[in-house]
C-alpha cells in the first residue's frame, strides 16, 4: 500500500505547493514574515508548509514543493549560518528550473544588511535555476525585508503577504501551459507504452466512503490495432481472463489448482465491444498509437489538454509527470478524467493515476515493465476448446 501512496503524490502537480524555510530567533519576528509570505500564498490557492531551517528536508524541495520561500535574520551581515547549512544539501543534478524561488530577510537595521541577505539568499536559488520572484510592491523588489520592530514593521508584514500570492500565482502560470495531445514539438504528451508490453499493475481504486483496497494483478498486451489487440490479465488468486479481440472472444481460466476450467464469451455480445475499441490497461490508462484522445468519439473523449511536463525524484529514481484532462465532446470538461502519468527515465510507465468529478479515482503502480513480450503469451488453453 506504501507504494499506492507513493503514486497519489505527483497527482497534485497542477495545484501549488509551497514550502517556506525560515531561521529562527529569540522575538520570533523572521517567523512572522514567514506566516505573513505563507498567508499570501494560501489566498492564491496554495498548501503550505513552514519549516524551520535547522529541520529543512532537501527532499521536500525536490520532491513536493512548487515555490521554495528562504526567509533569514541578519548575523553580522550575512544570512544565518544554519539556513546557509541548508542550502548546502541541494544537489545540482535535480532540475529545480520549473520551480519558483522567494527571499525575505529580518534585521536590526535598515543599513545593517537587509538588502544582502535577501540578495544572498535570491544568488543560491538562481544557482539552482529557479526562476525568483521578489514582491509585488516596489519597496520589495527583490523581497520583503524590514526592520524587527521598526515603524515600517506593519508594512514589512502586508509586503510579505503580497510576494507569497505572486509567487503562487507565478508558480501556477508556469504550471498551467496546456496543450493539446501530440504538440507540434511533441514535449508535453507522455511518451507511448508501445504497442506489446507486461508489467505487474498494483492498483487501489476509491470513492467517497469506498476504498477498494490493493489489486495486482499480472498484465501483457499486444496492441497496435485496438480492434485486434489481445490481452492477458492474471489476478493474485492465479485466475486469468485472456481477451483475444482478434478472434471476437474473451476467456476465463481458473487455476490448474482450481481444477484449470475454461468459460468463453462473445464480445460485443456477452462483452461490451468496447474493450476493442482502445488499448486496455487495468485500472490504469494509456495510449492508442500515441494518443491518450479516446479513439472513438462515440466514448464522448475527444481530446486531452495536458500541462507541461514536471520532474520529479523518488527513492534515487528520477521520474517525469504529466497532469492533464480529458475533454470531452463539445468541449465541455464537467465530467472530463483528470490524468496523472510518470515516466522513468527509460521512457517507462511508473505510476499512472486518474481522477472523475463524481468522487471515483484510481492509483496505480507499474512494475517490471517490459516490452519483451513473449510470441506464445496469449495463447489460448486446449481446455478451453472443450
Amino acid at each position: 500500500m506504501r507504494w499506492v501512496v507513493a503514486a497519489c503524490a505527483f497527482a497534485l502537480a497542477s495545484s501549488q505547493n509551497v514550502l517556506v524555510v525560515y531561521t529562527g530567533d529569540s522575538a520570533d519576528s523572521t517567523l512572522s514574515v514567514a506566516q505573513a509570505f505563507a498567508a499570501g500564498a494560501s489566498r492564491a490557492g496554495a498548501s503550505t508548509k513552514l519549516v524551520l531551517a535547522s529541520e529543512a528536508a532537501y527532499d521536500d524541495v525536490r520532491d513536493w514543493a512548487d515555490v521554495v520561500a528562504l526567509g533569514s535574520g541578519v548575523i553580522n551581515g550575512n544570512a544565518d549560518p544554519t539556513l546557509l547549512e541548508f542550502l548546502r544539501y541541494w544537489s545540482f543534478s535535480d532540475d529545480l528550473s520549473g520551480q519558483v524561488g522567494a527571499s525575505f530577510a529580518t534585521g536590526g537595521g535598515a543599513a545593517a544588511g537587509l538588502q544582502p541577505v535577501v540578495e544572498e539568499l535570491n544568488r543560491a536559488l538562481l544557482t539552482f535555476r529557479l526562476v525568483v520572484v521578489g514582491g509585488d510592491d516596489w519597496r520589495a523588489s527583490e523581497g520583503a525585508a524590514g526592520v524587527v520592530g521598526g515603524r515600517g514593521w506593519n508594512g514589512t508584514l502586508e509586503r510579505a503577504g503580497g510576494q507569497g500570492f505572486r509567487a503562487a500565482t507565478v508558480a501556477a502560470a508556469l504550471a498551467r501551459g496546456r496543450t493539446p495531445d501530440k504538440p507540434a514539438n511533441g514535449s508535453a504528451a507522455p511518451p507511448s507504452f508501445g504497442d506489446a508490453w507486461a508489467g505487474a499493475v498494483s492498483a487501489n481504486m476509491t470513492s467517497a466512503g469506498y476504498d477498494a483496497g490493493l489489486v495486482i494483478v499480472n498484465f501483457t498486451s499486444a496492441c497496435g490495432d485496438p480492434a485486434q489487440q489481445k490481452m492477458k490479465t492474471v489476478y493474485g488468486d492465479f485466475y486469468t481472463v485472456l481477451t483475444r479481440c482478434d478472434l471476437g472472444l474473451e476467456f476465463t481460466i481458473a487455476p490448474a489448482s482450481r481444477g484449470g476450467d475454461c468459460a468463453s464469451r462473445k464480445i460485443g455480445v456477452d462483452v461490451d465491444a468496447r474493450i476493442c475499441s482502445a488499448c486496455g490497461c487495468p485500472f490504469c490508462v494509456r495510449d492508442t498509437n500515441g494518443s491518450y484522445a479516446h479513439p472513438d468519439a462515440s466514448a464522448g473523449l475527444a481530446d486531452v489538454l495536458w500541462d507541461a511536463p514536471r520532474a520529479f525524484s523518488r527513492e534515487g529514481r528520477r521520474f517525469t509527470a504529466h497532469a492533464g484532462v480529458a475533454v470531452a465532446v463539445g468541449g465541455s470538461d464537467d465530467y472530463s478524467l483528470k490524468y496523472d502519468l510518470a515516466f522513468d527515465d527509460d521512457g517507462h510507465p511508473a505510476f499512472v493515476n486518474i481522477s472523475h468529478p463524481l468522487w471515483i479515482s484510481t492509483a496505480a503502480r507499474v512494475d517490471g515493465f517490459t516490452r519483451d513480450v513473449a510470441g506464445d503469451a496469449f495463447d489460448i488453453p486446449r481446455g478451453c476448446f472443450k
